[in-house]
């Protein structure tokens, strides 16, 4: 006796039924999509200067993609000023923390801001004892003791410490977990300077 065919089941039967839909709905889309090349390659040839518009506007992209890759930081108004002499030696880690805190400096995040001059410093005073063969001296100690450390090895002088200390304590660590505290534009600005000197010290 011949075998009797399987039954083909509900969704089976709705795939095969909807299937030259599907496939006609692919083409329509394709033509619509051809369509619309060929009159924005219409409209292009018709307008030849939106080519270098475009053009320009691909050169900026990748020129601030480059810019943003080599670890430069774009230099703004006010009291938050990153020159690229004053870039120049410090580490990539520390630029990127500098960066990221320019970054939000200019959006108005004042507290993000802090955060990130905070580990910035931080980085530096890490990065400076490890090129010195120095990093166990680091080991177990929180910032405020690194940087008296970094003032005993000579890293830094005793008044830019003392500078340090209450700005690591306002912006960094009040900053960062009382959200009753608001850090304002005035305190970041004023903060830099400081964080400015110190890895001046550290790095120049």
């Amino acid at each position: 006796m011949p075998k009797k065919e399987k039954e083909k089941g509900f969704f089976e039967q709705i795939s095969e039924s909807i299937a030259p839909i599907v496939i006609i709905i692919i083409i329509v889309i394709l033509l619509y999509v051809l369509q619309a090349v060929v009159n924005v390659m219409n409209f292009l040839s018709q307008n030849p200067w939106v080519w270098w518009v475009v053009l320009g506007v691909i050169c900026v992209a990748c020129f601030f993609y480059v810019w943003a890759k080599l670890g430069f930081v774009l230099p703004s108004r006010g009291r938050f000023r990153m020159d690229a002499e004053f870039l120049k030696g410090l580490p990539p880690e520390v630029r990127e923390r500098l960066n990221e805190a320019q970054g939000t400096y200019r959006h108005g995040h004042y507290r993000s801001c802090s955060v990130m001059m905070r580990g910035a410093i931080e980085t530096a005073i890490s990065i400076r004892f490890k090129r010195a063969g120095k990093t166990k001296a680091l080991w177990g100690k929180n910032l405020p003791q690194r940087i008296e450390l970094a003032k005993k090895e000579g890293f830094i002088t005793p008044s830019i410490a003392n500078r340090l200390n209450p700005l690591v304590k306002w912006i960094g660590d009040i900053g960062a977990h009382d959200y009753k505290v608001k850090i304002k534009k005035e305190d970041v600005e004023i903060g830099f300077q400081t964080l400015r000197i110190a890895l001046e010290h550290l790095y120049h």
